[in-house]
């Protein structure tokens, strides 16, 4: 929310008030924890449970959150680190049980996550609106460390919500190349997996550079907002930033219900995305430009809006994305492996702080957003490759089809019974189900 930076900066450290360094390194405590440790909690979220995975993410989530009320330098990254422990945990688990369970249901299929994602991630900004109205009101009293002694209530209630309505699912078992089953799912193989195929590979690279852009923002619309605002209206003014934060969550919730209804309409994902990249990429690149020109306001808060919905836009179809690309026996591990290169960028930023400044950030940001946009022209060469096979498969499976059909009826009336039998040889050498 819009406290996570201020709690940090509010901090008195040594007698000396925390500084743009420290800041960026308490952000790159908890990066660095993902990068670190994010494979291995994917591995045990496939192997134990992805419900018990989003239970102890709560808890560590919590403990994360009560760690701001501490004073000491050494404490405030012990609790960023368990904090970004939480998140990984959080980001992957419970979008992981939801892909699992849809596929094992009744229709055994992802037909309908577009859907489900979509009105999912339009309502979470109306949470997220609520939440900082009521963030505001209780660091209004409390000062900015209230929103967090707050949130272990709504974390209470959201694991009382999975205990009581979720059942447990782990990861269906993969099979090795001699076709037996492994014992469980591991991160070699994951990034086997991830490596053998482009289309993961390509996923994995738009959701570091998107993402990674996103924490950039994250970090940075504070102070950015605040230098605009004093040089539009003086030093004495001051940023509205639960209200700030509430009109983000509204351009979020334009962007997902956006995706919501385009998904009913049969326009491809790798279309809709390439679409919404571009036009974050000029969000970004106008802030950028806002900024080294001497911090327009209005220049800035409409690319900062803008860029909002295309970030509402991203993560319902990026989730539909995963769950329709990755395979279900590693989709905990290849999304936490994911966190790695994200983490790794967004620590090398953080690093290198001092130097680029909030401007230079914003610009790092435009480049990364950029480079996710070719890759997302990449992933869409490489499907219109993968569909013009797919074509050709079924051309030789339907003239293969049309073949046997002529021979079994000359060759006598009682082989029909076999017809069918060499019909699906046929099919199943191609590895198909052309029954309907």
């Amino acid at each position: 929310g819009p406290y996570f930076y201020q709690v940090y900066a509010s901090k008195v450290f040594n007698g000396e008030p925390a500084t743009q360094t420290i800041i960026s390194r308490i952000f790159l405590v908890g990066f660095l924890s993902i990068a670190l440790f994010g494979p291995v909690m994917g591995r045990c979220l496939d192997t134990f449970g992805r419900k018990k995975g989003t239970l102890t993410a709560a808890l560590l989530y919590t403990v994360g959150a009560l760690s701001t009320t501490c004073d000491t330098l050494p404490m405030i990254f012990a609790g960023r680190a368990i904090g970004g422990l939480g998140t990984s945990l959080l980001s992957s688990a419970p979008e992981a049980w939801v892909v699992s369970e849809a596929m094992r249901g009744k229709h055994g299929d992802a037909s309908y996550l577009g859907e489900t994602f979509g009105l999912a991630f339009s309502y979470d900004p109306v949470v997220a609106i609520i939440s900082g109205q009521i963030a505001g009101a209780v660091a209004k009293h409390r000062g900015p460390t209230g929103p967090f002694l707050l949130l272990p209530a709504f974390l209470v209630a959201a694991c009382l919500v999975a205990i009581v309505f979720w059942g447990e699912n782990t990861a269906t078992t993969a099979k090795n190349s001699n076709g037996k089953p492994q014992a469980e799912a591991t991160v070699h193989d994951g990034l086997k997996i991830i490596w053998q195929d482009k289309k993961l590979l390509m996923l994995g690279a738009i959701q570091s550079l998107f993402e990674g852009s996103m924490y950039i923002f994250v970090s940075q619309w504070p102070p950015a907002m605040a230098t605009a605002v004093t040089k539009a209206y003086g030093d004495a003014a001051s940023v509205p930033f639960g209200s700030v934060f509430s009109c983000f969550m509204c351009s979020c919730m334009i962007g997902s219900s956006i995706f919501a209804s385009t998904s009913k309409s049969g326009i491809f994902l790798e279309r809709q995305k390439f679409r919404m990249l571009i036009l974050a990429t000029a969000c970004m690149a106008l802030a950028t430009y806002t900024m080294s020109t001497g911090f327009d306001l209005y220049g800035l808060v409409g690319a900062f809006f803008v860029f909002e919905a295309c970030v509402g836009f991203y993560f319902p179809m990026m989730a539909n994305l995963r769950g329709k690309f990755l395979p279900d026996s590693h989709r905990s591990v290849i999304m936490s492996i994911y966190g790695v290169p994200l983490n790794a960028f967004v620590v090398s930023v953080f690093l290198l702080m001092g130097r680029l400044g909030t401007s230079g950030a914003f610009a790092v940001a435009s480049l990364a957003l950029s480079l996710s946009t070719i890759c997302m022209i990449y992933l869409r060469r490489v499907r219109r490759q993968e569909a013009i096979r797919n074509l050709a498969k079924i051309r030789v499976a339907f003239r293969k089809k049309q073949y046997v059909h002529v021979f079994t009826n000359a060759i006598s009336p009682q082989r029909l019974q076999r017809r069918e039998s060499i019909t699906l040889q046929i099919f199943k050498h191609f590895n198909m189900d052309l029954s309907a």
